[in-house]
This record gives C-alpha cells, sequence and structure tokens, in this order.
C-alpha cells in the first residue's frame, strides 16, 4: 500500500543528516532536445539512452539524445538506489535497505526513493529535488528554478494523489502512445525481506498511479551536484531554524526563566535566561527543548556559568570553590548565569556523566528525569541550585 510520506519525511528531515558524498560520473541527456521531443510525443520509449551496463539497466547514461525507458525494477547493484548516494536509503524506515524496523518487519517499497533513484539515474548526478514528500519535491524543485508544468514528458517526475488518497510520485517513461507510462514504487512493509528482485516495482499507465490532477517536474538540465544539493539543502534548513528563531523572540521572555538547549551533535544541554542567546543557538542547530525552570532575578546565591574552549562544554556551579578550580585548568569564566534561590523552593538536581567527554553534566528540576539518568549510569551529585518554579 501507499502511504503519505510527508510527515515520515518531515521526521527524516528535521533531524538534519548530510547527504552522503560520492559521487557517479556520466553525462546527462540532453535537456532542450529530449525536452522537445517528449511534449512532441515524438520520444518513443524503445529508442533508448545507451547503457553502459545493460545489465545493471543502465545507471551510466552516454551523451545521447534519445531515452531508455525502466520498465523493470533497478538491481541491488545500482547506487543511486541501493547506496547512500539516494538520501532516502539512509533510513531503513523510508527505503528498502533489508534492514528490519522496530517490530521486525521491512520496508519494501516507497515511491519518494525510488523517483530520487530514478531521477539521479537519468541525470548522472543527484537531483534538486530535496530529500522530502512528492510535494516537498516540487516545491524544492522550483525554487532551484527547475521547470514544472501540467504536460507529462518523458524524464519528468509525476506528483498527484493515488488511487488510495496518498500523495504519491513516480517517473514519465513513455509518452508516444495515446495513454503515458510510468515507472514507480509505493510505500509497502512486509514480514519478511525478499532481496531487490521483490521490491515494489510497476510500470504502468499513469492514469493507474493517479486520480486527479498531476504536476510534472521536468528534470533535464535541473539536476545539481551532490555538494550543491547540500549545500541548498543546508542554506534552506536554515532558513527554517531562522524562521523559528523569530517565533521565539515574540514568544520568550527574559522574567527568569531558565530556557533549555539541546546540541544533538556533541550531547550537550545548555541553559540560558537570554532569549537572544536562545535565537542564536537554534539558527546554529540547536534544538530548544521549552523551559527548564524559572529562577529569582537576584538573590545571594549566583549561580556561575563556565565553559571549556576545547572540549566546547559548560559547566554551571554555585561554588566559587569549583568556579576557581575550572579557571585554573583552563575553563573560561563568563560571569553569572542566574541565581539560585535562597529559601530553597524548589531543588534543580545535577547528575554527571563518567563516559562523556562533552555534555558531561544535567540539570534538571525533575525527579524522574534524575532517576532515570542514574538508572542508565549516571552519577547523582544531588543539588546544584534551587530555582523558584
Amino acid at each position: 500500500m501507499m502511504q503519505n510520506l510527508d510527515s515520515r519525511m518531515n521526521e527524516a528531515a528535521e533531524k538534519s543528516r548530510p547527504l552522503s558524498r560520492g559521487r557517479r560520473a556520466a553525462a546527462v541527456v540532453s535537456a532542450g532536445l529530449a525536452f522537445a521531443l517528449a511534449l512532441s510525443g515524438a520520444l518513443p520509449a524503445t529508442s533508448a539512452l545507451a547503457l553502459e551496463d545493460e545489465e545493471d539497466e543502465g545507471y551510466y547514461l552516454e551523451e545521447q539524445s534519445y531515452f531508455s525507458s525502466r520498465t523493470t525494477a533497478p538491481s541491488a547493484s545500482n547506487p543511486w538506489f541501493y547506496s547512500g548516494a539516494n538520501p532516502y536509503f539512509n533510513y531503513p524506515s523510508l527505503a528498502p535497505t533489508g534492514t528490519p524496523l522496530e517490530d521486525g518487519k521491512y520496508v519494501i517499497g516507497n515511491c519518494t526513493w525510488y523517483a530520487w533513484g530514478r531521477a539521479a539515474e537519468l541525470l548522472g548526478h543527484a537531483p534538486a529535488i530535496g530529500s522530502g514528500g512528492p510535494d516537498d519535491m516540487v516545491a524544492v524543485a522550483q525554487a532551484n528554478g527547475i521547470p514544472t508544468g501540467p504536460v507529462p514528458a518523458v524524464g519528468a517526475l509525476a506528483v498527484g494523489t493515488s488511487w488510495t488518497g496518498s500523495r504519491h510520485v513516480a517517473v514519465v517513461e513513455d509518452t508516444s502512445g495515446s495513454v503515458p507510462y510510468v515507472s514507480q514504487s509505493g510505500y509497502t512493509i512486509a514480514d519478511e525481506w525478499p532481496g531487490a528482485e521483490g521490491v515494489v516495482f510497476n510500470y504502468i499507465p499513469l492514469s493507474y498511479a493517479f486520480e486527479g490532477e498531476v504536476t510534472y517536474i521536468y528534470l533535464s538540465g535541473g539536476g545539481m551536484t551532490y555538494e550543491e544539493v547540500a549545500a541548498a539543502e543546508a542554506a534552506q534548513a536554515r532558513a527554517e531554524r531562522e524562521a523559528y528563531a523569530d517565533e521565539l523572540a515574540e514568544e520568550l521572555a527574559e522574567d527568569g526563566s531558565m530556557y533549555r538547549l539541546y546540541n544533538p551533535y556533541s550531547g550537550e544541554h545548555f541553559y540560558t535566561g537570554h532569549v537572544a542567546e536562545v535565537c542564536m543557538l537554534v539558527v546554529e542547530g540547536w534544538e530548544y527543548e521549552g523551559l527548564g525552570w524559572v529562577a529569582p532575578m537576584v538573590s545571594l546565591t549566583p549561580v556561575y556559568r563556565l565553559y571549556n574552549p576545547y572540549a566546547g562544554d559548560h559547566h554551571y556551579t554555585t561554588s566559587p570553590l569549583e568556579r576557581d578550580h575550572l579557571i585554573e585548568v583552563g575553563w573560561n569564566d563568563e560571569g553569572i548565569g542566574w541565581y539560585s534561590d535562597d529559601t530553597h523552593s524548589v531543588p534543580v538536581y545535577r547528575q554527571y556523566n563518567p563516559y562523556a567527554d562533552v555534555g558531561t553534566h544535567n540539570y534538571t528540576t525533575s525527579a524522574y528525569e534524575r532517576d532515570s539518568l542514574v538508572d542508565i549510569g549516571w552519577r547523582d551529585e544531588g543539588v546544584g541550585w534551587y530555582a523558584i518554579g
């Protein structure tokens, strides 16, 4: 069955993993001639782009102005489908990788995985269509200057609604007859891994794949190298983080609220009451985790903030002795971060991870979080300071 992958892709994309590198050199089909022939219907499916390796059904494309329809599933040795070159292949929940899911079942098909691989196969390099759901592909393609339209063309990606009601993407392989044909896969889960030969693949009339309007992405001439794709996606992700930071700047206040952020790359938790600092770190890729606690605006007990320039880690303490010791061994004194409540209203617990080099301490008002970390090997270091809420 084909399922809407927008939500799945959003989850995988927000975890923001970089694309695998490694480029397969190949020449690109002549953009102008191929597109013109496709629109005129004069491009027969049987006159094909010559393939250096017919046994592997042609992921190397020679520089000729004709096209090879894919009517059979790609083999497991085709790197555009079955390697990290395909961004979907990095996630067993999004591609037929042969790696079981948590429930022991296997993904044996996915329309976006297949369409990305087929597009790369045709272009000879990564297509500039992103790595999201079908509608994301259209949006990213348009943002990158790749033309889209309502007319089917050979080699174009077709995006629309499948007969099951989910958003879907397929690849136009033949427009020579009265009915265009597409190749496609669909999101399917199986109890057993069937091998690449058992992965879901169809070569069918376009009308069997879609119900209603279809938008076509005309790939010819619109491809990008892996480096360019990575740079474009990084820029898009940063723009999204900047927009989120702008929202936080409107919502958060400097009223004693201590905000908690997490660095997914180093494992460090960071705490600050400064909204500008929150927004800056969010733009740089830190994850905003919400309110940690509420500190008094002032008290007799400051909480000192220190920074290790060698490990990139922060530490917080009410102890002048501990502060001075860390400064002596090379930590930077960043002054007073906030204040502890002198009436000891709400304890903020401190835990230490003896196995980590960065993000070694965690601070929380939650006894449950404290106990959970202690259960998995963190050391309970008691109360770090006190909050008012």
